[in-house]
């Protein structure tokens, strides 16, 4: 291929780990560890309410009420929020160790390869792709509320909790938003996409493979998978046209701020963005769009493009 006829995803695609299969493998396993985190952090509180309340419960009534009241501990106490982002802070930020210590040394990845083609983070295009998708969206969803397009929660306001757990949740929040979109942007649009380049360079199959596995790991519902798989696709493709994924890395940071600042993290009740429905699915394709516009209407860096092709490396 001539360097006139290179693009900006030639130049990023061609930064793939040299093994790709076991650049998936490494995204499987961290996904079993990051499931396995999350699963203990429930199952010790809960094992710590029972131990702590289980004969008062049990006297109450039935040995069901026990499993019942753990797990509305779990989801309504105090300080649940506050111990939920410290658990998944944890666990993300140790999945992400684990996956970048594996595409290192198994797959021999590298993190400014998944990055981009350039070796250096280009932090004006994840700003300006952040602040673009953040603007839009709160522009499209509040008067969508305003006007009942979407539900409107009454008498939402500040839950009651100490001091200290509000500082530990403005601190802790941003902090386990970055860690937990690097790992999913590095993962599904960095490595996976990079793998699956190595089989096609075409569009929709990238765009594909970016999308689909991602809203599968966001199965908590069908309008959240269907959510997830539409914004996977659009920052996939977002991030070919760019030649890396730091506005991808911008977008993802805002939506994921905006939607745990709007729920129980902040708010009680949980705020409106939290119910994935259909109107907030269709009302989210505006700042989809809004980014994909904004990915198509920058100039492209020059450099992204010019570099000397990398020859494909051997794969398993």
């Amino acid at each position: 291929m001539d360097v006139a006829e290179r693009t900006p995803a030639d130049a990023w695609l061609d930064q793939g780990a040299p093994w790709p299969g076991r650049a998936v493998v490494a995204i499987v396993i961290c996904l079993i560890v990051l499931m396995a985190g999350q699963i203990l952090f429930a199952v010790l509180g809960a094992i710590g309410l029972v131990a702590a309340n289980a004969e008062a419960l049990l006297a109450a009534g039935e040995p069901n009420e026990v499993a019942m009241a753990a797990i509305a501990w779990l989801i309504e106490g105090p300080p649940f929020e506050t111990l939920l982002l410290i658990s998944y802070a944890g666990a993300f930020a140790l999945t992400c160790w684990l996956f970048l210590r594996l595409h290192k040394r198994w797959a021999k990845g590298s993190l400014a390869g998944m990055i981009n083609g350039l070796g250096r983070f280009r932090w004006r295009e994840c700003v300006l792709a952040g602040l673009a998708f953040g603007a839009v969206s709160l522009a499209t969803f509040i008067p969508a509320q305003h006007f009942g397009i979407l539900p409107a929660e009454e008498g939402l306001g500040l839950p009651e909790r100490p001091i200290w757990l509000w500082f530990g949740v403005l601190a802790i929040l941003p902090a386990f938003v970055a860690i937990q979109i690097l790992w999913e942007e590095l993962a599904f649009r960095g490595a996976l996409v990079q793998a699956a380049a190595r089989r096609s360079r075409n569009t929709l199959w990238l765009v594909l493979i970016g999308g689909l596995p991602f809203g599968l790991v966001h199965i908590t519902g069908l309008e959240e998978m269907l959510f997830a798989t539409l914004f996977g696709m659009v920052a996939t493709w977002v991030s070919l046209k760019r030649g890396g994924i730091e506005m991808a890395v911008g977008a993802h940071f805002i939506n994921n701020l905006i939607a745990l600042a709007a729920t129980d993290a902040l708010t009680r009740p949980p705020g409106p963005f939290l119910e994935v429905n259909a109107a907030l699915l269709a009302l989210a394709l505006v700042p989809m769009a809004a980014l994909a516009g904004l990915a198509w209407a920058l100039p492209q860096d020059q450099a992204a493009s010019a570099g000397p092709a990398v020859p494909a490396s051997p794969s398993d």
